[in-house]
């Protein structure tokens, strides 16, 4: 279908008929978006850094910000989740958990999109997982990476998240909607925390479930 990417790992089809993957390729990790795959043979990324390519059937995404990409979930409104495959260094907290909100909703149901100019992709923000809700969401931190937390407007930088102290895990590999929550209501994302089993650090699967404060 497409070459020219540095490390592709997660894809995940769309609701409007496209397919998005992106590349786990550290902190300049870019996600693209692939009109009529089934039609769309022999694209090229000529250029990461500008995003230039050279069918009409391939958009980077530089909305959906950059990382390395390990997971991803797709809402039908164009909503999406994503994790950083990102280890602890140093005292620095590892990969987030970001959530991409579109400046235009996908209506679920409509036709496919004809043009990659019409998908939600091309613009929103992004936000990433920040726990702790405490005292006003202040006792946020090393000891905070399970409980109520909420989102916090980024950049989509992995330094801007950091920056913003948001909630690391242990390289967090794959991500799923829960297909029986999602049906019952509810947006429930799960992923594997990977850890390290020489270091006695015993992989586990987390999940966020992502609804309106209450407040």
């Amino acid at each position: 279908v497409r070459r020219g990417m540095r490390a592709c790992d997660p894809g995940k089809r769309s609701h409007w008929g496209t397919v998005l993957v992106a590349e786990g390729s550290g902190v300049d990790g870019r996600a693209y978006e692939i009109l009529d795959p089934m039609n769309t043979t022999e694209a090229n990324v000529i250029d990461r850094a500008t995003g230039l390519t050279d069918s009409p059937n391939v958009a980077q995404r530089p909305a959906l910000g950059s990382r390395s990409w390990e997971g991803i979930v797709v809402l039908p409104d164009g909503t999406v989740y994503m994790g950083d495959e990102l280890r602890p260094s140093k005292g620095t907290a590892g990969g987030a958990i970001y959530k991409f909100v579109p400046s235009t909703h996908w209506i679920p149901g409509s036709m496919p999109v004809s043009d990659l100019s019409q998908s939600p992709l091309v613009g929103g923000e992004v936000y990433a997982l920040r726990l702790g809700a405490r005292s006003g969401g202040t006792d946020y931190g090393q000891g905070s990476e399970l409980g109520l937390g909420k989102w916090i407007l980024t950049d989509g930088t992995r330094s801007d998240a950091a920056a913003k102290k948001a909630t690391g895990y242990y390289r967090p590999e794959d991500m799923e909607l829960d297909p029986i929550a999602w049906t019952n209501g509810a947006a429930r994302i799960c992923w594997t925390n990977t850890g390290r089993d020489e270091s006695m650090n015993y992989g586990e699967v987390l999940c966020l479930i992502d609804e309106l404060a209450s407040d």
